[in-house]
């Protein structure tokens, strides 16, 4: 089993007032249980199968589904390091993260993918556009790409990726921005996030993509 962090509940996460405490508390019951079943898999050595990723991250979708997401402590905020008018809260629980994305008017997020990680989508507030790509085959310097998806996801809505299936994606809010929660999990101790340069696409269709930073 590769190491982690701690994957232990936190006691204080948000700042909230006594009509928010309880569905901070519960939120926190709802991402302790998400910790808790990614340290198992992690454990039994099988969460790098294709069948038990979807049936995870579909799982991590029925746990999100009706939970009220709290905003954290605004003390915790930093700004994204790649996106464009975009702020960020990240929490990790052992190979969970737990990121809170909020997109000002217009903010944006450039193409990535997570390398060697799964995760997982909620729009809370507002709206944003994802344009997101299969992976055909990669190497150490670039990738070949699908023909992209574009949906616009409103709040309420989820959606997901696995290691070949939506893992590169992009994001741009509207001139209302939105607030998001992304829930990562990584598959090992070398799971990043990498930005990428698009090229223009084939006559297949096909689109190929160079690294460009990671973050």
């Amino acid at each position: 089993m590769t190491g982690f962090s701690d994957t232990r509940c936190p006691s204080v996460l948000f700042d909230v007032d006594k009509e928010t405490e309880l569905d901070a508390s519960e939120y926190q019951r709802v991402i302790c249980d998400i910790a808790a079943k990614a340290e198992r898999l992690q454990s039994a050595g099988v969460n790098q199968t294709v069948e038990v990723q979807e049936a995870y991250v579909g799982w991590v979708m029925s746990r999100l589904n009706n939970a009220l997401v709290p905003v954290p402590d605004p003390a915790g905020w930093q700004d994204h390091p790649r996106g464009e008018n975009v702020r960020v809260f990240r929490h990790r629980m052992g190979s969970v993260e737990f990121c809170h994305l909020k997109f000002g008017s217009n903010g944006s997020i450039p193409y990535h993918d997570h390398c060697d990680s799964n995760g997982v989508m909620r729009v809370v507030e507002g709206s944003v556009a994802s344009s997101s790509f299969n992976i055909v085959e990669q190497s150490s310097a670039n990738m070949t790409l699908t023909s992209p998806v574009h949906v616009r996801l409103s709040a309420g809505d989820m959606t997901s990726f696995c290691l070949q299936r939506n893992s590169v994606h992009a994001l741009a809010a509207g001139a209302d921005g939105a607030y998001i929660l992304d829930v990562f999990t990584r598959l090992n101790d070398d799971a990043c996030c990498r930005y990428l340069q698009l090229q223009p696409p084939r006559k297949n269709g096909y689109v190929r993509a160079v690294w460009s930073q990671e973050g």
